[in-house]
């Protein structure tokens, strides 16, 4: 007795129903994966710190931002920050007096408790130094000859 092809086709036309339900759940899964990963992966936000607002959607870029000082009515004297992320590098204006007590003003860069920057004497005299944080606003501060300097923020 022979068996009619529909019987024959019926198991298959079965496997491949059930098979493209699988399929149909297996792309939702995907794409619902696909769609969390895409809104998962946005860096573009703005935080914002106790001192100022950081932007994060140049995140992984090698230039540096500078950023203005604006909280100038919380107390902070740095002119400017520069940096992505920590640490950050402050720009301060400063002045105070060399060994002999003479006066001189300039302009650090800090980042963590050490810097550098250009000092001026009374005679205008530009002068290269290295700072270092001794105190709340306060540096002290070594130019190349070995002279020191004892430097406030303004």
């Amino acid at each position: 007795m022979a068996t009619p092809k529909s019987s024959k086709i019926i198991p298959k036309l079965e496997y491949c129903v059930t098979q493209t339900k699988r399929m149909k759940t297996c792309n939702n899964i995907f794409l619902c994966f696909a769609v969390l990963f895409v809104f998962g992966c946005n860096n573009n936000t703005k935080v914002d710190d106790s001192q100022g607002q950081v932007d994060k959607s140049n995140k992984g870029s090698s230039d540096f931002e500078i950023q203005p000082n604006t909280n100038s009515g919380t107390g902070y004297k740095y002119n400017y920050r520069s940096g992505m992320d920590n640490p950050y590098e402050y720009n301060y204006d400063v002045s105070g007096v060399d060994e002999n007590g003479n006066e001189v003003v300039g302009n650090v860069d800090m980042q963590g408790k050490y810097g550098e920057g250009y000092i001026y004497d009374e005679e205008d005299n530009e002068i290269y130094i290295d700072a270092e944080w001794i105190n709340n606003g306060e540096l002290e501060a070594t130019d190349q000859d070995g002279n020191n300097y004892e430097l406030e923020v303004d």
